[in-house]
């Protein structure tokens, strides 16, 4: 993501009274993490329907399993550390 597009970028530039950044790298990186989460975890509304359950699916498939499963798992870990980030803050 552009800095120059992101709050966390945007807040990281600017500076306080004293010259101080609004936020520190750390807090920076922190940010960054949890919204690649959010997006990883496809937490963000959908503004499209999702096709991808309609298609066909070919069951006579042979051959090694595919990664969805654990692409799914990943999916849910990243949700569930948005998740527990959140809860950590209320």
């Amino acid at each position: 993501m552009n800095d120059g597009e992101s709050p966390l970028g945007w807040l990281r530039n600017r500076k306080d009274r004293s010259g101080r950044p609004l936020i520190g790298q750390e807090q920076f990186e922190a940010g960054d993490c949890l919204r690649a989460d959010y997006w990883f975890g496809q937490m963000s509304p959908r503004v499209t329907t999702n096709w991808s359950s309609l298609a066909p699916h070919d069951r006579s498939r042979r051959g090694a399993p595919s990664n969805t499963a654990r692409f799914r798992d990943e999916v849910l870990a990243a949700k569930d550390r948005v998740m527990r980030a959140c809860r950590r803050r209320t």
